[in-house]
């Protein structure tokens, strides 16, 4: 064996062995120990409290404060934001999850119980709330089925107050009351609304004879007509000598009279047909007729309808009429022979007392200068 140079043996080297350490004991915990509340009661006057450590339990319960804390102030950010007519139902809370997610199913919370019967902030069930939404809604169907039956009580009372009672019917002495109801088919028995003025004139006019000079509602429940007969005014010749009466508006009333019963005569009419119960300018409208109509009604209308004994309407360019005494008025053509008649009176009236033995008169249309001749 070498020595060193103390004269020592060199130390044997030791071999590597692949054994684990033994590990090593846990330290000891530096965490005081709990304090009591009381503990600080306890000390001596003049001595400290040791420094308070928090616990886990401390740390617990004051976490679970402050998130009453926070749910508490959303609480009341939410009803304020309400009493502000704001729309809160997605509001998020400070982590970002809305209100909506976090809230459970309408009556059932989060561990799976019952909460049908758990009161809002306002102190009202879900139930409660559910049975008053039911009934106005109920409210609102009953409401809507009361007015439905006031409105039908109503319209069923207004339509027997309205229905028409009677028609009187006045001014016939030809036709009685209940013989032109017939006869029109006109009746009763319907809302005094549902007639028309019009249509009752035409019903009756149809009636020969007949035509209406008034219609009235005589509210609530009745109808009042005036009627008045057609008469005849004129009667024009034929050509095979008979006569067919008119009334002053044309209406024909009565054909193949064998006399002209001390009416107007109308001469020159020939070559016009006419039908019963119709009117002649009507049926045929031409100039002769719609002329002899229009000079016919200015004739009635004027002083001198009484004297008037016949119309001649052979020529279309020179109608003439035949007075009384003797007297001849020209009134030129057929178109314009209505707008003379009243010079015509005119000079009539002035001429008789100085020519009583009658005369020609012709007057211009347009003019109050007229042509006299006395008759010899």
């Amino acid at each position: 064996m070498k020595k060193n140079s103390r004269g020592k043996k060199p130390a044997s080297k030791k071999k590597k062995t692949n054994a684990a350490k033994p590990a090593a004991a846990p330290a000891p915990s530096k965490a005081a120990p709990e304090i009591d509340d009381d503990y600080e009661e306890q000390l001596p006057p003049g001595v400290k409290p040791p420094k308070r450590v928090k616990t886990a339990k401390a740390a617990k319960n004051a976490k679970t404060k402050k998130a009453a804390e926070d749910r508490a102030a959303r609480k009341a950010a939410r009803h304020g934001m309400e009493a502000d007519g704001l729309d809160t139902s997605s509001t998020a809370d400070a982590s970002g999850i809305s209100e909506a997610r976090r809230a459970p199913r309408r009556g059932h919370a989060e561990d799976g119980l019952d909460t049908s019967s758990a009161k809002d902030a306002r102190g009202i069930s879900h139930e409660a709330r559910r049975r008053r939404q039911m009934l106005r809604d109920a409210l609102r169907i009953g409401s809507v089925l009361l007015v439905i039956a006031l409105l039908a009580v109503c319209g069923y009372f207004l339509f027997r107050a309205t229905t028409v009672e009677r028609i009187s019917i006045t001014g016939s002495s030809v036709y009685g009351e209940a013989q032109i109801l017939s006869l029109s088919g006109v009746h009763t028995g319907k809302s005094i609304l549902f007639y028309n003025e019009n249509e009752i004139r035409d019903d009756i006019n149809s009636i020969p004879d007949l035509r209406v000079v008034s219609v009235s509602k005589e509210y609530p429940n009745s109808i009042s007509v005036v009627v008045a007969d057609i008469t005849a005014y004129a009667a024009i010749l034929s050509p095979n000598g008979v006569y067919t009466l008119i009334s002053d508006e044309g209406y024909v009333l009565s054909m193949g009279e064998p006399s002209d019963r001390g009416l107007i005569r109308i001469e020159g009419m020939t070559g016009v047909g006419f039908a019963l119960n119709t009117y002649i300018d009507r049926q045929n409208n031409t100039i002769r007729t719609v002329g002899a109509v229009r000079l016919l009604q200015a004739i009635e209308a004027s002083p001198i309808a009484e004297h008037v004994r016949s119309i001649d309407m052979a020529s279309s360019q020179y109608v003439s009429l035949s007075l009384d005494n003797d007297y001849t008025i020209v009134l030129g053509a057929v178109s314009t022979a209505p707008e003379c008649i009243e010079t015509a009176c005119e000079a009539y009236e002035r001429f008789l007392p100085v020519y009583p033995g009658g005369g020609t008169i012709q007057v211009f249309r347009g003019s109050s200068v007229v042509d006299f001749t006395p008759n010899k």
